[in-house]
């Protein structure tokens, strides 16, 4: 007989790369992305100058956290975020969900490929945190997406609504002004 979760023990782990929130945290997130090892002052400068002309911080976990409430709601169960290179980082996440009393969960990367660089490395936070601190729950991870119908659909459709508004633009910049 297989072991039944409570229905009300299951949750989602959407994972992301993460990424600074204000312009201080940079230097600090680029040392998490590179495992420790230090860039050059310029790069450095460099990044933190790109990061200042979108406003000083990404807007990567305000929009990761507002996909984590719709699918919560769509799904009525919880949604943790787990951030790989920033807070929260993933390791928080899984600490929260064991904390909580999650028995198991789904682990989506939000990158849809599949490589050692990639979902490799998420899986791999994944795996040392769950050992660190919540060795019971289990965690079945989503490998890879990348040619889901659903996810080629959604492409197709933007690009849809992008040739038509290409289109439009350039047939009206080509009409002659009267």
């Amino acid at each position: 007989m297989s072991q039944r979760i409570s229905d009300n023990r299951w949750a989602v782990l959407l994972l992301a790369h993460g990424a600074p929130d204000r312009l201080e945290d940079v230097p600090e997130f680029l040392l998490n992305v590179r495992s420790g090892r230090p860039l050059p002052e310029p790069a450095v400068k460099e990044i933190t100058r790109r990061y200042s002309l979108i406003g000083g911080g990404s807007p990567l976990l305000t929009w990761t956290q507002a996909q984590a409430i719709q699918l919560a709601e769509t799904l009525a169960h919880p949604v943790y975020v787990g951030m790989r290179n920033w807070k929260p980082f993933i390791a928080e996440a899984i600490k929260k969900m064991c904390d909580e009393g999650v028995e198991r969960a789904v682990a989506l990367c939000l990158a849809p490929q599949n490589s050692r660089t990639s979902i490799g490395l998420y899986k791999q936070h994944v795996f040392d945190a769950l050992a660190k601190h919540a060795p019971r729950l289990q965690v079945d991870f989503i490998e890879s997406w990348h040619n889901h119908p659903s996810l080629i659909q959604a492409f197709l459709d933007k690009a849809v609504v992008a040739r038509a508004r290409v289109q439009a633009e350039t047939f009206s910049a080509a009409r002659p002004l009267k």
